[in-house]
């Protein structure tokens, strides 16, 4: 057997040595689409970002385009008074998307993303690192602007075609073939995401326009006259949409919106943002690439001015892509696309040497940058093919099953969801679709959960029946005469839900909102009684969805703040099999089994949640952790985890940690450092905690009478 395998490693790297010397530009290509291949599986094994409200708001536009027939180009969906009309640019890509996903579900939707930007990744190899086999700057290039797409090419939205587009405008006419795609390219962008046509125009401007001075100069263009009039005839399958030149002004027209103060990316970052990134995190990292793409074409353009060889399309593309990323954030992603042609001239510039190190770094780089950013992608996404922990999927189930014909008012960056789920049976009020609806409407829908005179103003004109509200204001006083004539009856992981006094439901009126929205339970604040009917409640929540992880994780508190182990168990149990990435199950489970007095399951317990994410305080768990350990005598253990997790320096640092360091360095037999310690926490701990202080002082004395001369 193990002469077979070193027969095959053999026969392997004999086939690559072979295509080293004879074809190395097959041997990189071939490389390529492997790692092509592997990146396309990761992104399809990567879930849906159910936050994107966008996601959601072309499924319903795609849904009722083949429910009516027609394009949907009113506020459908919405109560909002009067009705509203947009010109639905993108009504191609929601028709599309809507079918993918009635037959595929949204592993299509998946699978149509990880597509379009597999496709993008081959033109940008097929437009840069084809035939460069030796060229690293190539190489580099073409995988840091594909990586570099990720952050919004992960979205389900019809942007993710425009990048193609605009790549593929940009190889027709680097390439100088292919013209005959033009017109097809107008006509895809004009239907898919007529918005952005100008973006296109820019593109197929910037080369017509160096064109015409090469012509006028008597420079050869190297062009047939059949290209140059599909390429001049292109911007003519722009009118061919269903409204005609309707769609032309609609760039403009937004534009003019203050969009800009209340949706983060379209804030302007100004030039000196374009280079202000982090490398702590997926999305700085991934920004990097982007910020070192674009200054490398910055600095090759100087290099060209100064070498006066510069062209005049890349010089316009680039300054066209920084003028853009100035003014919003959202475009940093067509500046990346913008610079690829400065960054192929910088490549035929520089003449790499053929040297067969070069090529295997290149066969290196190849895999290794996709697969990273692909892989370390893939293992944050959460649950796939979704995880609606990021969505109030509970609270709209609880919506859906009222009576038909409910007006919903929520806050409209989570509208495109309940429009999705709701409608045709209830109504919204928003979303942030800002071409169907406006400024003045995202105020309201905004500020109704931020000002009580909005919310009443709100309530006057169209008296909805449902209000979701964020938990800050269910139990913030000022809005309790605003919500006079309604009452709280449901809670999710997101808000809670107030129905209007005549709206009948099973479902009692909600207490304790307070104790709901800290999570925190107050013993003394409780009689008997009163804690079970709170129990009863949230009993009620978890009921209706086993789902609801914060009603879930109210009842672990419950449990855990009146000594009720088995049943915290089960909570512990529940919450993870549910939401096995989330702290607190695992959390609740090492609290259960110490208090049956299990201390080696709870420490395993401990551990297991350290190594999760979440919200709860990480000093307070190593403390548990450190109790647990101390109990197992792992004293060693124990005050690794003091150490790592609190600094006996830090002002918040409390005496009693002070005074476990001083136990915990004696337990471990870290006596030089006992001493310091003891001597620290008999400053920090108080006169009156006699017992702490004799203890301290009594181990002070029996290290001193082993160790008279100090350690």
């Amino acid at each position: 057997m193990s002469q077979m395998i070193d027969s095959n490693s053999s026969g392997v790297f004999k086939w690559l040595q072979h295509k080293m010397e004879t074809n190395p530009s097959r041997l990189l290509t071939i490389c390529f689409f492997i790692s092509l291949a592997i990146s396309f599986f990761l992104l399809c094994m990567t879930a849906l970002d159910l936050r994107d409200s966008d996601l959601w708001f072309h499924l319903n536009q795609g849904r009722e385009f083949f429910k009516t027939g027609s394009i949907p180009t009113t506020s459908f969906f919405s109560y909002i008074d009067p009705v509203r009309h947009w010109v639905n640019y993108a009504w191609l890509f929601q028709a599309i998307s809507y079918q993918i996903f009635i037959h595929s579900g949204y592993v299509g939707l998946i699978v149509l993303r990880s597509l379009v930007f597999a496709a993008m990744g081959c033109v940008l190899y097929l437009l840069v690192a084809r035939n460069r086999p030796y060229n690293t700057l190539a190489i580099l290039v073409a995988l840091l602007c594909f990586v570099g797409l990720i952050s919004r090419g992960i979205l389900v939205r019809p942007h993710i075609i425009t990048y193609l587009l605009i790549l593929l405008t940009i190889f027709v006419f680097e390439k100088k073939r292919h013209f005959w795609l033009l017109p097809v390219l107008f006509l895809l962008e004009a239907n898919i995401h007529g918005i952005v046509y100008p973006i296109l125009l820019l593109v197929w401007g910037s080369y017509l326009f160096e064109y015409y001075l090469d012509y006028k100069r008597g420079i050869p263009l190297n062009v047939s006259g059949k290209n140059i009039l599909l390429a001049g005839l292109a911007p003519v399958f722009l009118l061919a949409n269903p409204f005609g030149v309707h769609l032309f002004p609609l760039p403009f027209e937004n534009a003019e919106s203050f969009v800009k103060y209340y949706i983060v990316e379209m804030r302007p970052l100004g030039l000196g943002g374009v280079f202000s990134f982090s490398l702590t995190s997926l999305p700085g990292f991934l920004f990097a690439f982007r910020s070192l793409a674009i200054f490398t074409a910055i600095i090759a353009t100087i290099y060209f001015l100064y070498k006066k060889i510069p062209r005049v399309s890349h010089l316009v593309l680039l300054c066209g892509g920084l003028y853009l990323f100035s003014q919003s954030i959202r475009f940093q992603f067509i500046c990346v696309l913008f610079v690829v042609p400065t960054l192929l001239k910088l490549c035929d510039t520089i003449k790499a040497k053929s040297n067969n190190k070069f090529l295997q770094l290149n066969v290196v780089l190849v895999f290794i940058i996709p697969l990273l950013a692909f892989g370390v992608l893939f293992y944050e996404s959460g649950r796939y093919p979704l995880s609606f922990v990021s969505v109030p999927a509970i609270g709209v189930k609880f919506i859906s099953q009222l009576p038909k014909g409910q007006t919903v008012l929520m806050p409209c960056t989570k509208a495109g969801y309940f429009a999705w789920e709701l409608y045709p049976k209830h109504r919204i009020f928003m979303d942030l679709e800002l071409a169907l609806f406006d400024d003045v409407s995202a105020y309201e829908s905004m500020m109704a959960f931020e000002k009580t005179v909005v919310l009443q103003h709100h309530i006057e004109k169209y008296h909805p029946t449902v209000i979701f509200t964020p938990f800050a204001m269910a139990t913030n006083e000022k809005f309790e005469a605003a919500l006079d004539g309604y009452r709280p009856v449901f809670f999710d992981d997101f808000g809670v839900i107030f129905l209007r006094n005549d709206l009948h439901t099973d479902f009692k009126k909600l207490t304790n909102l307070d104790t709901i929205n800290t999570q925190e339970i107050d013993k003394s604040a409780f009689t008997e009684q009163e804690k079970e009917q709170f129990v009863q409640q949230l009993k009620r929540i978890v009921d209706f969805d086993p789902l609801g992880f914060r009603a879930y994780s109210m009842l672990g508190n419950v449990y855990f703040v009146y000594n009720q182990p088995e049943k915290l168990n089960e909570v512990a149990d529940t919450l993870i099999l549910n939401f096995p990435d989330q702290i607190a199950g695992y959390v609740f489970k090492a609290q259960s089994e110490f208090m049956l007095g299990k201390i080696e399951e709870a420490a395993d317990y401990f551990q297991k949640a350290m190594d999760k994410q979440g919200t709860y305080d990480r000093k307070i768990l190593a403390k548990n952790y450190y109790v647990a350990l101390v109990a197992l005598k792992k004293f060693n253990d124990a005050f690794e985890i003091l150490k790592k997790y609190y600094n006996p320096y830090d002002r918040e640092t409390p005496p009693d940690i002070l005074y476990e360091f001083a136990v915990g360095a004696v337990n471990a037999g870290k006596y030089k450092l006992a001493f310091k310690f003891i001597d620290m926490a008999l400053l920090a701990i108080p006169d009156e905690d006699l017992a702490k202080r004799k203890e301290l002082l009594r181990l002070k004395g029996v290290l001193q009478s082993h160790f008279p001369n100090g350690v």
